[in-house]
Parts: structure tokens; sequence; C-alpha cells
């Protein structure tokens, strides 16, 4: 998801989940044209974490 506010931009890593779910992973206030490798590694962890404790993996 992309947000503006204040003339910045946000970004919203989500996935999506069982039951019509959408999970938010990561936020971050975009700052260049290509998403960091580290906020997408965070998102990433935060998914097979979320994933793991549902019992989907």
């Amino acid at each position: 998801m992309r947000a503006e506010y204040a003339g910045n931009i946000y970004r919203i890593l989500a996935a999506t989940a069982k039951g019509n779910r959408v999970v938010l992973l990561h936020g971050f206030q975009k700052k260049s044209q290509k998403t960091p490798r580290q906020d997408m590694e965070i998102a990433q962890q935060r998914q097979k974490r979320y994933f793991q404790r549902q019992g989907y993996l």
C-alpha cells in the first residue's frame, strides 16, 4: 500500500492470509525509487513468523 502525507510518501508491505485477511507487515517512509532490502527482509521475517504461529507453515 502507498500513502502520502505532508509531502512524504509511505509504504506498507502486506500479505494475504486465509479468510480474506490482510496482514500488515511493515511500514516505512519511502525515500528512494527502490524499496530498501532491509525493509523487504523485515516484512519477510514477520510474514514467516505470522504464518508459523497461525499453523500455515
